[in-house]
């Protein structure tokens, strides 16, 4: 037996102690270590897929908002309505290349192709998602992975409305190496994409050298969406997650990163704890305890951050030690530190996403998602109260002017400055959004109602300025709807409807502000019906045309007749001309029912003639026909074709109208002009043109608007305008036409200040074309004078 002395057993003892102790403390650094790599790894994957689906959610708000500002484009519904294709082609194209979209379509509602910017599909003729219709129907609009001609595409499918859904438009971006590459500098990980067609491998994507791999990997995921792999003799960590599978093809994402390089960047630690462990069994046992014990402190302390930062919560300092007074907790300061800086990054990553969530990308404004979050909370804050909100939105008046004018980075300018003229406008807490193009939300709080309409003009005042872009002074209009909690709801989606309906409201009585009236829903409903029966009234010939005289006093006769349209409804009877005709315009549908009244104005004067009526018809126009450039060719065209010349065809406008655009108005008026189509200024007295604009308008007639002429027998006043409009008419070479004439009386004024021709009631009423003809072939002008001059003889 040895011998062995006391001081031997108790450096044995400690040697022992120290020599367990480290090797204690190095399994379970390099166990703990081991550990905090997978959680790391997983974290990294979990964070990863986070940013993957954001990434995903902020290019489809991309594509709702660039659906939206297409569908809600007045030329492309009227393209649509049109059903040209070329012109749906070339708007799908300039729209796709402004958002960098890679797919463009448009389909029918039965699923007819309409238009596509895919090469293939268009050549094919067929809408390849047509199996998703009935979905998108549903649920107003369909966001989707699919796969078309082998690639995978983040599709979006948004019904265009004018204003009832009359097609789908689909906008996709290519789901490609670009995304896989952004992906990776956003997360630093391996991102792959892996599709399936029919049970064949048609998609393999990845930012690993080798794509085989993501196909092999894709497959051995299928059970677990965890997987550790090994490729080119390094492990990685991997995960799968499912964007689409639909039966006869599926896509996945896989996100991998690195086992082997997260496992290196510890391998200095391992040595570093290696060597304080030898330094400590030379130095004294007493130093090796306490080294071997304040080792497993700091570790632990990093191991319990790791699961801290893998659980979201960023907001605690990793702690790090004096690295003066110990090597060792110099170096776990070093890791500490780096924790620490990897933490900051991993929240402002995130910071900055959730940034991107909710506010818009162009002016910085709260977003449509954010800007319902605060009304809901708003609501919940004024419920059990008798508080009131009011949101306005507002809209910027012709704004596709601006764009049309200056370009779209001029009108992305004024959008930026003119929504920093709105934070002064409310409360600190509650942020304006932008909702649309060029619709913007303001949430005003703590209302008094009686006191609304003074603050709706003071904000007006406030927004209705000049904006200073690029040298360039542009005035801003604004129109602005407003809904009243709890007076017009108390649900966020009801209120924000019903401020887009006064919005609307606005609008259609070219009033600057428009606040939601009680009922306005069921008018909206009533006239989104009358917009989709007067489709149908149009292709199935339910509308009418009554006919008025005008009597031409030189003449002696009758030589025009002016052209009203008339709708019975089957179910609703009588419709007003100003309510369906105002519909129109909003809709798009002006165009298309104005070629129907000229066609069919034409087509009744060829039936005329054959029983030998020959009379000028004159027909209205509105400020929507003349900004259509083909409206003279299909004009001429019909005349052409129907064998009636230039002269059986005048075109009456109002002055409003011819103003709106006075240089696009003035290009369309010469144009009818120069082919000797006789142009006439309708309810002259009523617009806004003046003199000088006046001449320059190629113009044959000037019809004095009957307000100035139901009561000319009795009003000094209307009759010094009439005779003094005659007068100016004549000087300019104008032919006069009163409106209005109301009984004899006012026919023997009209006649003595010299007007051209007469048109009122005392003529005749309008009527259908067979009451008319009737009418026509048993009047005769010669029967007034012949009255007159009777009455004169029994006076005398």
């Amino acid at each position: 037996m040895i011998d062995i002395s006391l001081r031997n057993k108790i450096l044995i003892l400690f040697l022992s102690l120290i020599v367990i102790s480290s090797i204690t403390t190095i399994v379970s650094v390099l166990f703990a270590t081991n550990n905090s790599v997978e959680r790391q790894a997983q974290d990294k994957l979990k964070v990863g897929l986070k940013v993957f689906e954001q990434l995903m959610d902020i290019r489809a708000n991309q594509l709702f908002e660039s659906a939206e500002v297409l569908t809600a484009d007045f030329g492309f519904k009227a393209a649509v309505l049109d059903k040209d294709e070329q012109t749906l082609i070339s708007v799908l194209e300039n729209h796709g290349a402004r958002i960098d979209a890679d797919l463009m379509m448009l389909a029918s509602l039965d699923g007819e192709l309409l238009a596509s910017t895919d090469a293939i599909t268009q050549a094919e003729n067929r809408f390849p998602f047509s199996d998703l219709l009935s979905d998108a129907e549903k649920e107003g609009g369909l966001m989707k992975t699919v796969m078309l001609n082998g690639n995978a595409y983040q599709m979006l499918m948004l019904q265009v409305n004018a204003p009832v859904p009359v097609a789908w438009a689909v906008v996709g971006y290519l789901i490609d190496h670009n995304l896989a590459n952004q992906l990776k500098e956003l997360t630093t990980l391996e991102v792959s994409f892996s599709g399936v067609y029919r049970q064949e491998q048609t998609l393999n994507i990845s930012t690993l050298d080798d794509v085989v791999h993501t196909t092999s990997m894709a497959q051995t995921m299928t059970q677990d969406p965890w997987q550790r792999v090994t490729w080119n003799d390094q492990q990685f960590l991997a995960l799968l997650t499912p964007l689409v599978d639909a039966g006869y093809y599926q896509v996945d994402a896989i996100l991998s990163t690195s086992l082997d390089d997260a496992f290196a960047s510890f391998s200095p630690l391992k040595v570093q704890i290696l060597t304080i462990s030898g330094v400590a069994l030379l130095v004294s046992v007493l130093m090796g305890f306490i080294i071997a014990r304040n080792i497993t402190r700091p570790v632990n302390s990093l191991v319990n951050a790791a699961q801290r930062i893998s659980s979201g919560n960023y907001s605690e300092s990793i702690a790090t030690h004096d690295a003066q007074r110990d090597f060792k907790r110099n170096e776990i300061g070093k890791l500490a530190a780096s924790f620490d800086h990897m933490q900051r990054e991993i929240a402002d990553r995130e910071e900055k996403i959730l940034y991107q969530v909710y506010h818009d990308t162009l002016t910085g404004l709260a977003n449509r998602m954010a800007a319902q979050q605060q009304i809901e909370g708003l609501i919940h804050h004024y419920d059990q109260t008798d508080r009131k909100f009011a949101l306005l939105s507002i809209n910027l008046q012709k704004f596709k002017l601006i764009n049309d004018t200056f370009g779209y980075q001029t009108g992305d300018l004024l959008l930026q400055a003119f929504a920093e003229s709105l934070y002064p406008l409310t409360s600190d807490e509650l942020k304006p959004a932008r909702l649309g193009a060029d619709e913007f939300l303001l949430i005003l709080p703590d209302i008094v109602e009686s006191e609304l309409y003074e603050k709706l003009n003071d904000i007006q005042s406030e927004l209705n300025t000049s904006y200073s872009i690029s040298s360039l002074n542009i005035p801003v209009t604004t129109y602005i709807g407003v809904a009243l909690y709890p007076t017009h709801g108390t649900r966020t989606d009801q209120l924000l409807r019903r401020t887009d309906i006064a919005l609307n409201q606005a609008k259609a009585k070219s009033q600057d502000i428009g606040v939601y009236e009680t009922g306005s829903d069921e008018k909206h409903l009533k006239q989104i019906r009358l917009v989709n029966d007067l489709k149908i009234a149009l292709t199935e010939d339910q509308l009418t045309m009554f006919y008025q005289p005008k009597v031409d006093l030189h003449e002696k006769r009758v030589t025009q007749v002016e052209a009203l349209i008339r709708w019975f409804h089957p179910e609703l009877g009588f419709i007003p001309p100003d309510e369906f005709i105002g519909l129109a315009e909003q809709s798009g549908l002006m165009p298309t029912l104005s070629r129907w009244v000229i066609r069919r104005v034409l087509n009744d004067a060829v039936q005329w003639q054959s029983e030998g009526v020959d009379l000028i018809m004159a027909v209205n126009i509105s400020a929507y026909d003349l900004a259509h450039d083909d409206l003279p060719d299909y004009v001429m065209r019909l005349l052409k074709d129907l064998k009636l010349s230039s002269r059986h065809l005048i075109l009456e406008m109002t002055e409003s109208a011819v103003m709106q655009d006075s240089n696009q108005a003035l290009s369309i008026l010469n144009r009818f002009n120069s082919e000797g189509i006789k142009l006439a200024i309708d309810d002259y007295g009523t617009g806004y043109s003046s003199l000088s604009q006046m001449k320059s308008l190629p113009v044959d007639e000037l019809k004095i608007d009957m307000s100035f002429v139901l009561n000319l027998d009795e009003s000094k006043e209307d009759q010094a305008i009439v005779q003094s409009t005659i007068e100016m008419g004549h000087n300019l070479g104008l032919t006069v036409v009163a409106e209005g004439v109301e009984n004899r009386k006012s026919w023997s004024l009209l006649e003595r200040y010299g007007c051209d021709k007469l048109q009122g009631y005392y003529i005749s009423k309008p009527q259908n074309s067979q009451n008319f003809l009737q009418w026509f072939k048993e009047y005769d002008v010669n029967n007034e004078y012949a009255s007159e001059s009777h009455s004169d003889s029994l006076s005398g």
